[in-house]
């Protein structure tokens, strides 16, 4: 499937497409319009799938305290 940069796809705007040859993917970096929040989506025909969500951690100090327990 073949996206197009600055076009909209349900509610994300497609900022960076390439091609990554060592897996064999189309790679897609989008942003929701509404929310912000940032995607990435490798398109590739492996079976398997993955889903993960992220957030940053920033630390409170810099006294090196685990601020993720």
């Amino acid at each position: 499937m073949k996206l197009d940069v600055n076009k909209q796809y349900s509610g994300f705007v497609i900022s960076q497409a390439a091609y990554i040859d060592e897996i064999q993917s189309e790679a897609y970096v989008m942003e929701h319009t509404y929310s912000g929040a940032r995607l990435l989506y490798l398109g590739n025909n492996d079976d398997n799938k993955v889903f993960s969500i992220s957030f940053r951690t920033p630390p409170y100090d810099d006294t090196g305290v685990a601020h993720i327990l």
